[in-house]
């Protein structure tokens, strides 16, 4: 759906914001446009990058004014964001999950949580830039294929619900000015194919995301991407199978601790998981766990692996991997595939920036949305550099922000992407 980028009187600033949705964590790359000169547009802007847990909670008024009466200190906005939106109040991120005992919702529709966790992740950017509680923004959001179809629905309630939301700072008064939703996978779709160029019209190849709630696959033939599918095959799978095969687990605690016992199930990582108190038992729990995840990952991958077949078109000849789930399968994903002959790239070899890394935002888990952002943006800021170089030749740079860009306005020579290098 095409849309005019506008700039609304009175507001001195747009944001570009990226988001991912994850089951693990919402992801976020946003950055903001100056829009004082038109060589600012490039040169000056920066992006970053949030990490938000992914618990939701409905909650009170009464609740949320407790809240704020009774804590000490002052967390980041990340960490103690709540949105109100139609005489509904919701917890997001760390202070739903550890105040008001939020979930991450895995089993539910992405689309319908994500309107609340935008508003959170609107507001936590607009802190970050301390900006005022009126302000326009440029969003692009990727969702599994099989939420798809959803993408209008999901642009018309988020429209509507950015007008006017309630936040710990105040009331915020948000314009989408420009929405992009993209299906998981397709940020590396569209930076592997700039990169591979011409020879991806002779292919067929597949982007496969495994990420912790979900898989999903994206296939392209000859240059055309055609339907995708998705399946609730993420880690979460096999974090709940290891969690029946053994005795007073949860995914909460599983999850890092199996990540960070890798490929050979390093048992020293999972001391801390044994429940009983004497020594000697407690070596037995660990024993009881490295047996269990060994075996439960060997089904999970053959699981895995036997959806991926039966998905993919016969004359696939190149796989591009994506998210934190096929990183950790890296190897056993990389043998089974590459025995079948297929040219196999991880993350479509991006450079991400080191200032968007840290230990919950690893290139894995966030080049997906990466590669949206780079597109994203730089669609959004070369448009908005042909509307100001349009204004300075009219004299009227002064009244720039009171203007708006027509959705057939000229553009200016396209800025190249700098995908290896990684655009900041």
């Amino acid at each position: 759906m095409a849309h005019a980028i506008t700039t609304p009187k009175n507001i001195p600033a747009q944001v570009v914001i990226s988001l991912d949705f994850g089951g693990s964590d919402t992801k976020i790359i946003a950055e903001e446009v100056p829009v004082e000169n038109v060589r600012d547009v490039f040169s000056k802007s920066h992006s970053f990058s949030l990490a938000m847990s992914p618990e939701v909670s409905v909650v009170s008024a009464e609740s949320l004014g407790d809240y704020s009466n009774s804590k000490i200190g002052n967390a980041a906005p990340e960490y103690s964001a709540w949105v109100g939106n139609q005489d509904t109040y919701t917890a997001v991120g760390h202070l739903a999950k550890h105040r008001f005992h939020g979930n991450p919702g895995l089993g539910e529709l992405k689309y319908e949580r994500a309107i609340a966790k935008t508003l959170a992740a609107v507001w936590v950017v607009q802190q970050r830039l301390g900006l005022p509680n009126k302000f326009n923004i440029a969003l692009s959001a990727l969702l599994p294929y099989g939420e798809y179809a959803d993408k209008e629905r999901f642009e018309s309630l988020l429209t509507e619900a950015l007008r006017y939301f309630e936040t710990p700072t105040g009331r915020c008064r948000v314009k989408l000015v420009q929405f992009q939703c993209r299906p998981e996978g397709a940020g590396i779709y569209l930076v592997h194919s700039r990169m591979r160029g011409d020879s991806m019209l002779d292919k067929s190849m597949a982007v496969v995301m495994v990420g912790y709630r979900n898989a999903s696959i994206l296939s392209a033939q000859y240059g055309e991407v055609g339907k995708g599918v998705t399946s609730d095959l993420g880690f979460i799978k096999m974090v709940e199978q290891v969690k029946d095969c053994t005795s007073g687990q949860n995914a909460e605690r599983l999850t890092p601790a199996i990540v960070a016992a890798a490929d050979e199930v390093n048992p020293d990582t999972l001391v801390h998981l044994a429940r009983s108190t004497e020594p000697s038992h407690r070596a037995v729990d660990v024993e009881n766990l490295v047996k269990a995840i060994k075996l439960c990952r060997t089904e999970y991958i053959t699981a895995l692996t036997n959806w991926i077949d039966n998905q993919l078109a016969d004359e696939v000849s190149e796989m591009v991997f994506c998210g934190g789930t096929a990183a950790y399968l890296k190897s056993q994903l990389n043998d089974y595939y590459s025995a079948k002959g297929i040219e196999l790239y991880w993350n479509a070899n991006m450079i991400i920036p080191k200032r968007l890394l840290c230990d919950r935002l690893t290139p894995d888990r966030l080049s997906d949305v990466y590669g949206v952002f780079l597109f994203f943006r730089d669609k959004v800021m070369n448009e908005v550099m042909s509307w100001l170089e349009q204004q300075q030749l009219a004299g009227s740079l002064e009244s720039s922000v009171e203007q708006t860009l027509p959705i057939d306005s000229p553009s200016s020579e396209p800025v190249k992407l700098h995908l290896l290098s990684g655009v900041s």
